[in-house]
């Protein structure tokens, strides 16, 4: 973790004016958030890197795509604040991991079957499972004690037309990266060209269409970054 920290902080990304030695330095020059956002990243690493066989994603396919998001959803609010941009970044990252719990479940199905073809992924886990992996997620965020603001934003992040007022910011934020990151490629899987965009996200943001090649470019560039310091290969 220590050597993850330093590689980053010394890294052209943050641009440190001078050789970080050591985690206090780190803290110093970078900010406890950011430090804090690595560490994390770190930790995600070990569950969101697996392959996902049973929604067609390769080892590193979904922690990429969840660094897109993450990193998106953060863009997306930073005018809102520091508190509310970490809470949209780690509601991001999350966002898919009831994925991972349904994974193994979905690989004895007959996913592949004609039957499911045409279809989002969340609504043939309602079909087949009775819950999809946003509120699959949620109840795993709770179990971790997270705030409830991320978890409300996991539930909703397909659908965030339906989120609290005092969530749907976040919500949206996490809804219009995930499209986003979906449009690089990242993390498509089965379903990623079904991606069912919500209006109600865009205009609660007030995101226009011309904010988008901008915010792709920055997704782009961090997690080329990312990929690099965890070994996960081009993207």
């Amino acid at each position: 973790m220590t050597s993850t920290v330093l590689s980053w902080a010394n890294s052209a990304h943050y641009g440190v004016p001078h050789k970080v030695t050591t985690v206090h330095q780190a803290i110093m020059y970078l900010g406890q958030v950011t430090v804090q956002t690595i560490v994390f990243n770190a930790c995600m690493s070990t569950y969101l890197n697996r392959p996902l066989p049973g929604y067609g994603l390769e080892r590193g396919d979904l922690w990429k795509h969840s660094i897109g998001v993450a990193t998106g959803a953060r863009l997306i609010v930073a005018k809102y604040g520091k508190t509310m941009s970490e809470e949209a970044y780690f509601s991001g990252l999350l966002c898919d991991i009831g994925k991972l719990a349904f994974d193994i479940a979905l690989r004895g199905t007959d996913i592949d079957n004609e039957t499911w073809q045409d279809k989002p992924f969340e609504q043939t886990e309602k079909e087949v499972f009775g819950i999809n992996h946003a509120a699959l997620g949620s109840q795993i965020a709770q179990s971790w004690m997270l705030p409830e603001s991320i978890c409300n934003a996991i539930t909703f992040h397909h659908e965030p037309s339906k989120a609290e007022k005092d969530v749907e910011i976040i919500t949206a934020a996490v809804h219009v990266a995930d499209l986003a990151t979906m449009m690089m490629g990242l993390g498509i899987g089965r379903d990623g060209l079904l991606y069912a965009p919500d209006p109600k996200a865009f205009e609660v943001l007030k995101f226009e269409e011309n904010d988008l090649p901008n915010l792709l470019d920055k997704i782009s560039e961090y997690v080329r970054q990312v990929a690099s310091e965890f070994g996960l290969g081009e993207i």
